[in-house]
């Protein structure tokens, strides 16, 4: 019946296209699709009442959204570098390119990624 997409950012699809950012933020207005922006959830307590808590990341006011049926998080998007040791370990060349050296947009990520074959 109702979504609410809480975000710390300043916007939404800050990190795409005009274009596609406008499409973006079109389709979400249009599927009446709440955003709330500079605030992070407090936590989960009162989930169980179907109740979400959260606050703005400048003040900590909080306010709440009521009869939440579904909760889902996403966590700040972050390299994935695990394998890196252990191919290291076993001898092999470990070359970063796109979001294992840092998150980022998918034609940022291509481009590295296409620089970096063409070095090797």
């Amino acid at each position: 019946d109702r979504v609410v997409l809480i975000t710390p950012r300043d916007c939404i699809a800050q990190d795409v296209a005009l274009v596609t950012r406008q499409g973006i933020l079109r389709r979400m207005h249009e599927q009446r699709i709440e955003i709330v922006l500079h605030a992070e959830p407090c936590g989960v307590d009162g989930l169980e009442d179907g109740k979400l808590e959260y606050a703005n990341i400048y003040t900590g006011e909080r306010s709440v959204i009521n009869d939440v049926a579904f909760f889902a998080y996403a966590t700040p998007r972050a390299p994935d570098i695990e394998l890196i040791e252990p191919l290291r370990a076993a001898g092999i060349a470990v070359h970063l390119v796109g979001d294992c050296r840092s998150p980022r947009g998918v034609m940022a990520a291509t481009a590295e990624g296409h620089a970096a074959g063409n070095a090797l």
